[in-house]
């Protein structure tokens, strides 16, 4: 089994409008953003206005075997915040895993 644990800024929660959980997360890829969970898979590129790294959440991520994204929030407080400056807190599962596309597609298009 391989892990790997560089993902700093390599995940995002889009803009400020999308709810910070697991489901949401877009992977960066050519400096354009992909939903990666398989219920959102497939939407993209995106317009972005903000990005905030789900570390930012107090989320510690990790790829195990090249494709299963897991998380699970720390203890650590979170410092992702809206443009107002208001906290924006995590608000998905505290542990969570699910498969990451092999690479990512948008709607209609074969892979």
């Amino acid at each position: 089994m391989s892990i790997d644990k560089n993902t700093k800024n390599r995940f995002f929660i889009v803009n400020e409008c999308d709810r910070p959980c697991e489901t949401l997360i877009a992977e960066e890829v050519n400096e354009s953003l992909y939903y990666i969970h398989p219920e959102h898979a497939g939407y993209g590129p995106m317009s972005v206005l903000t990005k905030t790294p789900v570390e930012d959440f107090g989320i510690d991520l990790i790829i195990i075997d090249d494709n299963t994204l897991q998380g699970h929030l720390t203890t650590r407080d979170g410092t992702a915040s809206y443009t107002n400056g208001r906290r924006r807190s995590w608000q998905g599962s505290c542990v969570f895993e699910f498969p990451m596309p092999a690479e990512p597609t948008i709607k209609g298009e074969k892979p």
